[in-house]
């Protein structure tokens, strides 16, 4: 039998191009000198240097440079690190979320960098400072032979509260890249349309400051919405386009060209203030068949429904649609009736009434992620275990819902209301859920009844797959208590 050994150089260069994680890295190494040999510099490939790094590691470092790919800089980190060439770096990340005295001789020592690394395809700007020169832009828009992503954030206060452009070359610099992430203050003051072609641009996702820090929501933010909208559309290759900011839709119907976006496929906005009638008109009916559609917070109602029924009943896969107050209980179901390749979808309510008026099947039996609460009707408790039986029939349910805190796999129930919810207990029908075997997470803010400890028993006992159980089991404190160490005795994250 061939050993390990034996094989091609060709093979041993594409196993050790799938090992990329330390934890995987540093006991290969360790095992024999033929993997030493082969594979050490894999140990090399992701570098992160802060301020606590010894310059003395320059040296050190230099004989290996060639074998890094993926290069962070914290803030603080010495000069002399900007002097090492990496001749094979694909990744850049300059981190520095402290004001820095020095900042001209570190944007210049960034700006030398970036022009002596020209194969930087993937780079990250996350900073409090201001002062990215226009010269700096002018070096990033000249100097990387094939840029992919950039991503800019000002800092979560920095981008706040200090007004400030990066100017036109800011706007050059992103039109090289395929995807961009910006996070600050609003550029729309410099972007001057027309003269730049983004044809190459296909994923943006730009968020501004107010929207980004709640408390400084009142604060003036210079946002030219019509500006940007224009501009956005005339980015004909998006396939994923995030605008996080406060929009009045009265702005964007200013402008009279529509949208060309043959191949967008991802479109999310955040706060959407207007009519529904003029979201429809103005945003809506110009988009294409989507695959994920996003509205943080709009006028999404019964018009907008019809048009999502019309133009993308068999296109969509993720639908969320927790902020809009205007999408009721009856759509939300019909959604999951209606929507044949749903993978995800997120709502506000389904009230179990609606559910027994009409109790179709649903059609989205790809369902990975659901968040929604069920709301229960006390005169007729079966219609409780009709519910349970559909989700039962949801057997892919595995995704991740986020929360501010915790990444959770499964779907979430209830919420803060006095609206009778459903009761996740065995005599309502819960050992229905047998059949959810990949559910990696229950998250049950309240539930109609309280749990006990047969109910939680069983969820850990026929949920396999199951890491996080955590929410308001019971209004009893005590039994609370007892329930939460029951699940942290199975090694199951909670509360």
């Amino acid at each position: 039998m061939p050993h390990f050994t034996d094989l091609p150089p060709e093979v041993l260069a594409l196993i050790g191009d799938l090992i990329d994680t330390d934890t995987t890295k540093k006991p290969l190494v360790s095992v024999s000198r033929f993997c030493r040999q082969h594979f050490g510099h894999l140990r090399w490939r992701h570098l992160r240097l802060a301020h606590y790094t010894s310059w003395h590691f320059v040296k050190y470092l230099k004989p290996h440079a060639h074998s890094v790919r993926y290069l962070q800089f914290e803030c603080g980190v010495h000069k002399g690190f900007y002097q090492v060439d990496f001749p094979g770096l694909v990744t850049f990340q300059y981190h520095s979320l402290e004001k820095d005295k020095k900042n001209k001789d570190v944007i210049g020592s960034l700006e030398d960098f970036i022009s002596r690394h020209r194969t930087i395809r993937d780079l990250t700007i996350i900073t409090l400072e201001t002062g990215m020169s226009h010269h700096f832009w002018e070096t990033v828009s000249t100097s990387l032979l094939n840029p992919r992503r950039l991503k800019l954030d000002g800092g979560l206060y920095g981008g706040a509260v200090k007004n400030f452009m990066y100017g036109p070359e800011f706007w050059h610099a992103c039109s090289r890249f395929e995807e961009v992430i910006y996070r600050g203050w609003d550029q729309s003051g410099s972007l001057d349309l027309g003269t730049v072609d983004f044809s190459q641009l296909k994923s943006l996702d730009y968020a501004t400051a107010a929207t980004l820090l709640p408390i400084y929501a009142a604060t003036p933010v210079p946002t030219d919405a019509a500006k940007i909208w224009r501009w956005m559309g005339t980015c004909s290759s998006l396939t994923r386009l995030r605008w996080r900011t406060n929009i009045s839709i009265e702005q964007l119907a200013t402008v009279t060209e529509r949208p060309l976006w043959p191949h967008l496929e991802d479109f999310s906005l955040d706060y959407v203030r207007g009519s529904e009638e003029d979201f429809a008109a103005v945003v809506l009916i110009h988009l294409p068949p989507l695959k994920r559609l996003t509205i943080l917070m709009g006028p999404i109602g019964p018009v907008c429904f019809g048009i999502l029924q019309e133009r993308h009943l068999d296109s969509l896969q993720t639908l969320s649609l927790t902020g809009t107050e205007m999408i009721t209980s009856r759509m939300a179901l019909d959604i999951l009736i209606q929507f044949p390749h749903l993978v995800v979808f997120e709502a506000d309510h389904i009230d179990l009434r609606d559910f027994r008026s009409t109790p179709q099947p649903w059609v989205c039996q790809g369902l990975k992620r659901l968040r929604v609460t069920f709301e229960s009707d006390p005169s007729d408790p079966g219609v409780d275990t009709l519910l349970l039986e559909q989700l039962s029939k949801l057997v892919h349910l595995e995704e991740p819902y986020v929360t501010n805190c915790l990444s959770h796999f499964g779907f979430i129930t209830g919420s803060e209301t006095t609206t009778p919810l459903l009761s996740w207990k065995l005599d309502s029908g819960l050992g229905r859920l047998s059949t959810l075997t990949r559910l990696r997470a229950f998250i049950c803010r309240r539930s109609g009844r309280d749990l006990e400890v047969e109910d939680i028993e069983w969820m850990m006992d026929h949920w396999p797959s199951l890491e996080t159980l955590l929410g308001h089991f019971s209004s009893d404190s005590t039994v609370q208590e007892s329930l939460i160490a029951l699940i942290r005795q199975r090694g199951i994250h909670t509360s």
